[in-house]
């Protein structure tokens, strides 16, 4: 068997640069995507955390002893519009603590019914980040929020 061998076979130079371009043009949107993909990435981290402490909030609340005033791990006072700061790994800080700033901000409420309701008390719990953010002024604030009704029987 005979081969013919082509001496002009092979990529010409516009096929080159044709090919270039356009893997040029897709690398760039690819890369693109990335600062998207790390945001994504930070928020889901916030929002999960966030989760976490709400679970732990309310774990808390309901482990709370009937006689007892204030919740025992976060030391929450029944019946007290409060304000908790947590720092990222969810451990409750102060504000102005400049060592570990704070970067959820918990806010707890105790609604009225407006009706007795005989020993059911309602706690409004909201954590938002970051802790300083002001949410008429900031869009992108994170958010997660819950509604426990607790049984002090």
């Amino acid at each position: 068997m005979i081969r013919l061998t082509n001496a002009n076979s092979g990529f010409s130079l516009v096929e080159l640069t044709v090919s270039l371009g356009l893997t040029a043009f897709c690398l760039i949107a690819l890369l693109g995507l990335f600062p998207f993909g790390i945001k994504t990435h930070q928020d889901g981290i916030c929002q999960t955390t966030a989760a976490s402490v709400l679970s732990s909030l309310i774990t808390d609340l309901r482990a709370t002893p009937r006689t007892g005033l204030r919740s025992p791990q976060y030391g929450i006072a029944f019946g007290t519009a409060q304000y908790i700061y947590l720092n990222d790994e969810g451990r409750p800080v102060t504000p102005t603590d400049s060592t570990t700033p704070p970067r959820y901000k918990i806010a707890i409420a105790f609604p009225s019914t407006g009706t007795p309701s005989g020993s059911l008390i309602f706690v409004s719990l909201k954590i938002t980040w970051p802790a300083f953010a002001n949410s008429e002024n900031n869009s992108s604030l994170g958010f997660v929020e819950s509604f426990v009704a607790l049984d002090r029987n």
